[in-house]
């Protein structure tokens, strides 16, 4: 104790000293100031060599400062001026620190600006799949240090939508490359990936089945059916499991085969060429089974809006994937095809009688004002055109820039080609990809690149001095007195669209939310997105003035921008969205697709062109045929429609949404909201509180059938009948489908156990009573639509499967379209059958049909 009280005083001591040779505000007190740090030149390693970093801050005068990064100690800091230190990274395990300058005076504190992450380069050790296909196929990459990815090239490409899972394991679709053997590498803040055996992809010039004229056939063989697909170098053999087949070649596409004698079911049809195999599914049938044709109706190329251009006031032009529209004022003329056979993927119009039209394959056609005309071939794929003039274009794309001058295509050697271009004179271009931002003038390119931009989702010029370029990350690049800057305009990032027809600009958020440039400043930001806010995902867009603007979606509809609001969207070209319900009155049927399209069908014609019923957009809802001339549609937002045979006519809103929809023969129709349920009679009545159905079938107007789960209920017309619990093993939840064909007459399906594949089991209601349940069947997938012509005439689907019921049994599982590879019947969304000889049901891209 005597000894710290000895130790206690000569400190005290010690201080008073102190105190008394430094008074206040003398060059001594300023000296004791404990050190502080303000900023880093850098926040992390850039690699695994030694770095150098620039310490900035205060109070660093004295010999010998110590600089610690955590516990480690800089083996070398030069002291620059009081502000700044010239410190080295001392050797470090993976993690962040706090640097911290030490003098005499005390040390500094541990602060967010003073912290210093020090990394592993990434090693790539195995790869999902070691070759890949010419266009490039997706792989998921496993390795180490896999994280602040910049970028993951493949033989010098860049791959697209990298998607980091953890720090060993990413995924990325590989860019296209000539056959042979590729790198695949990874560069990160600290670091690029060492080339090794791992990271080696092949490509592999491989044969492929793009189709089958007829994908099913009786088990006794003999059908001739078309193999169309890729088959370079001849075919070897062809097989139907493992039988072989006699076959003919026709050309490097088409092989003609005759099936041989198999069992009945789903066997694999493999075509053999010395670069490999391609395989496509045949079904072997049993006679006089229920024959399924498949054909695709829906064409998403339509109505989904690759270019707009506007070069005036008042006219502005569209595409998408076939067709080219005129918008004057603001009123959309008819659509008319470009080029038939082609997918159209960029536009440029530099006056109101020239537009440039480009194919992602490198095709063009130029418009004078009344025609279409071929341009010669860019010889490579294209993703954007810019026109100055006419006959005065740049186009860019993966491999590059491409300038058309005196009617030919000459190229521009972009290195590392670019998305966007926008040209807004003759010889004087920029370009963008990633973060970079290329300038073409004088003869050649210079570059400027912006860290933080992440990925220019769109770039605009009005003149060799004004530029703008919109990012993912919600800011804006400029070019401004010879000079670029970028600026935070969306505060909640989702840049996507920007135009500039002027000093002034005009961008949009992935929301459709915009954004204006005085010249001087950009207007604030939109506030956060909100569940209640239109998606629009505008596809194209472009500014005549920043008072004359319109955006196109991918559904074929259009809004104008008047400088403060935005026009209700409006039908600008037609579309073909995913077909989500379908329904059948004898020979004639009609289907809903997302687009707010319905197309129809009578007698098993072809399917009618679509008719836009719903202008809007990502339509979710359901319709119900009565007859070839009583139809209702609606959406689960509160609209709906109704046709009287030629025309569709919108109705007021139902009291509630509608979720599910029938109509009985009688024309009367009843429609389950979330709350309540509604009727339709000519006018839509709200009748009874809702009970648990999410399905429903009515046969008249004053019988109908809901299900739930395990459950049914009856609706009369006015109320409904308390619970009837049919199935208690799936109990209140689980997948339910029920139809009646006629009063009192009714199959129930429900979705058995916890999971789908415990099976399904099926009840007839006949009269008054419910039948014992029976078994459908052991699928993977629950019931997925219902629909019985007559009572003994019913077709179950199970997402891609489908059976077949008399009366009595279920038959076995088929699939519809077994030629696909995948089933084309994934996300099978509804069926319906207007008689025991026809059915019809619909997916995301095709539709099937069912005769015999």
């Amino acid at each position: 104790m005597n000894s710290h009280r000895r130790l206690f005083a000569v400190c005290a001591a010690l201080a008073a000293v102190i105190g008394l040779a430094a008074a206040p505000g003398s060059a001594a007190a300023a000296s004791r100031a404990k050190p502080v740090v303000t900023a880093l030149s850098a926040h992390h390693n850039t690699g695994a060599g030694r770095q150098v970093l620039l310490v900035r801050g205060r109070h660093f005068a004295g010999r010998h400062p110590r600089v610690t990064f955590g516990y480690d100690i800089s083996p070398h800091v030069r002291v620059l001026s009081p502000t700044r230190l010239r410190v080295q990274v001392p050797p470090l395990e993976p993690g962040t620190y706090a640097v911290r300058v030490e003098t005499r005076s005390g040390t500094s504190k541990a602060t967010s600006r003073a912290r210093f992450t020090f990394g592993q380069g990434p090693d790539v050790t195995a790869l999902s799949r070691t070759t890949s296909p010419l266009r490039g196929a997706r792989v998921t990459i496993r390795g180490a240090h896999l994280m602040r990815i910049r970028s993951v090239t493949v033989g010098g490409r860049a791959a697209r939508s990298v998607h980091r899972y953890s720090s060993t394991r990413i995924a990325a679709i590989l860019p296209a490359h000539a056959a042979g053997t590729a790198s695949v590498r990874i560069r990160t803040d600290f670091g690029t990936s060492a080339n090794t055996v791992a990271d080696d992809i092949r490509y592999l010039a491989s044969p492929s089945i793009t189709g089958l004229d007829a994908g099913d056939g009786p088990a006794a063989g003999g059908t001739d059916v078309t193999v169309s697909g890729r088959f370079r170098g001849g075919v070897t053999a062809v097989t139907f499991g493992a039988t072989n087949a006699r076959f003919s070649v026709a050309g490097e596409r088409t092989v003609h085969v005759t099936t041989p004698k198999h069992a009945p079911g789903t066997v694999r049809l493999t075509v053999v060429t010395p670069g490999g195999s391609a395989h496509s599914n045949f079904y072997y049938r049993q006679p006089n089974r229920q024959s399924w044709h498949v054909g695709r109706v829906t064409d998403h190329n339509r109505g989904w809006f690759e270019g707009i251009s506007c070069p005036v006031a008042g006219t502005c032009f569209g595409i998408d994937g076939h067709d080219f529209a005129v918008r004057t004022g603001t009123t959309w003329g008819p659509a008319t095809q470009v080029v038939a056979g082609q997918t159209l993927h960029a536009l440029s119009c530099p006056t109101t009688t020239s537009c440039v039209a480009l194919a992602a394959s490198g095709l063009g056609w130029q418009w004078d004002g009344t025609t279409w005309s071929s341009l010669p071939d860019v010889g490579s794929s294209v993703l954007d055109v810019s026109c100055a003039e006419p006959e005065s274009c740049v186009a860019v794309g993966d491999a590059g820039a491409w300038q058309l001058a005196n009617g030919s295509w000459t190229s521009l050697a972009l290195a590392g080609g670019a998305d966007h271009v926008s040209c807004p004179r003759t010889n004087w271009c920029a370009a963008a990809r990633r973060e970079t931002v290329a300038v073409w003038a004088d003869g050649a390119w210079s570059t400027h690149t912006e860290p933080d931009a992440d990925y220019i989702a769109d770039l605009d010029c009005s003149s060799d001095e004004h530029c703008a370029a919109v990012d993912r990350m919600g800011g804006v690049t400029m070019l401004s007195d010879a000079a670029w800057t970028r600026s935070m305009v969306f505060a909640h990032r989702n840049g996507h669209r920007v135009a500039c027809p002027d000093t002034r600009c005009v961008a949009i958020d992935y929301w459709g939310r915009s954004v204006t440039f005085d010249g001087t400043t950009w207007s604030d930001s939109p506030a956060a997105p909100t569940n209640s806010d239109p998606v629009f995902y505008d596809e194209a867009f472009d500014c005549a003035t920043v008072t004359d603007c319109v955006a196109g979606d991918s559904s074929g509809l259009a809004s104008d921008y008047d400088g403060a609001t935005w026009s209700a969207p409006a039908s600008a070209l037609p579309s073909d969205g995913w077909a989500t319900a379908v329904s059948c009155a004898g020979s004639f049927c009609a289907r809903l697709d997302t687009d707010g399209n319905v197309r129809t069908s009578a007698a098993g014609a072809d399917w009618a062109e679509p008719t836009r019923v719903f202008p809007v957009r990502n339509v979710d809802g359901d319709i119900a045929c009565s007859s070839a001339s009583s139809c209702l549609a609606v959406t689960r937002d509160g609209r709906a429609a109704r046709f009287d045979g030629s025309t569709w006519r919108l109705t007021p809103a139902p009291p509630e949404a509608v979720q599910t929809l029938s109509c009985a023969p009688d024309g009367s129709c009843v429609g389950l909201g979330r709350s309540r349920t509604v009727t339709w009679d000519g006018t839509w009545h709200e009748v009874a509180t809702q009970v648990h159905p999410t399905q429903l079938s009515c046969a008249s107007a004053t019988f109908c059938l809901g299900a739930a789960g395990g459950s049914v209920w009856t609706f009369d017309g006015r109320s409904w009948s308390p619970r009837q619990l049919l199935d208690p093993s799936a109990g209140y939840g689980g997948e339910a489908q029920i139809s009646c064909p006629k009063v009192r007459h009714c199959v129930f399906v429900s979705a058995s156990g916890i999971h789908p594949t415990d099976g399904s089991q099926a009840f007839v209601l006949s009269g008054t009573r419910w039948s014992a349940p029976a078994p459908v069947g052991h699928d993977y997938d629950g019931p997925t639509a219902l629909s019985c012509a007559t009572p003994t005439s019913c077709t179950l689907a199970l997402n891609d499967w489908v059976r077949g019921f008399d009366g009595r049994t279920w038959s076995d599982a088929r699939m519809l379209d077994p030629s696909a590879v995948p089933p084309t019947a994934w996300n099978l969304h509804d069926l319906a059958c207007g008689s025991p000889q026809r059915c019809v049901a619909v997916g995301d891209d095709y539709t099937y049909r069912a005769t015999g």
